[in-house]
């Protein structure tokens, strides 16, 4: 299965900081300003069709982000899926929401601790730092089942992927089937000038 939808980011906070509906100037110790008003959830935000990004603080952290209630409640909202830098619960019921292919949970692993323990939402539709990537609310995810991969695509360079993608897929393709008949990799790369490589 394919999941490919544009991006909501959610980023969780470690309780060590200002509860997540304090005043802003009160949270000097964290970049992100919290911006989920009081007495709502952050599961009633993202548009339907779109897919949610969850980060977990930094640093090692043994807690799970989201469960099977935030993800039914995600579910029945129309929301395509959620991908969870970090740790889920309650796998099982979790599953049991992917089997229609309606909706699509990924995670790094797994706990069974609740994320209320030590962890707050603390910031919607903020950017995210990946290591040297970012991601922007609005960016297009993409996440495929069988290769086990997520990437995102920066939204303004949509079109350009869009452009290039078929160029290279073609070129993937025919490579594949040269290396298949008996071409050494090198050779099937010359007669595919628009394959990718180190060559």
């Amino acid at each position: 299965m394919r999941l490919v939808a544009p991006v909501h980011t959610v980023r969780y906070e470690r309780k060590a900081h200002a509860p997540p509906h304090a005043d802003p100037d009160a949270a000097e110790t964290t970049k992100f300003v919290p911006n989920i008003p009081k007495g709502t959830n952050w599961t009633d935000r993202p548009d339907p069709g779109s897919v949610v990004l969850v980060q977990a603080p930094e640093g090692p952290l043994s807690v799970a982000l989201i469960g099977d209630i935030m993800v039914t409640r995600l579910k029945l909202r129309g929301i395509r899926g959620v991908v969870v830098d970090g740790r889920i619960r309650d796998v099982e019921s979790c599953a049991a929401c992917c089997e229609d292919g309606k909706f699509q949970v990924w995670s790094h692993g797994f706990s069974a601790a609740a994320p209320s323990l030590n962890t707050v939402p603390w910031a919607v539709d903020v950017p995210l730092q990946f290591g040297s990537s970012s991601v922007k609310p609005g960016d297009i995810l993409c996440a495929d089942e069988g290769d086990r991969a997520v990437i995102v695509i920066p939204r303004e360079l949509l079109h350009k992927v869009l452009e290039l993608l078929p160029k290279l897929k073609e070129a993937s393709d025919n490579v594949l089937e040269d290396v298949r008949n008996g071409l050494t990799l090198p050779n099937a790369i010359k007669r595919h000038p628009n394959f990718y490589s180190n060559y």
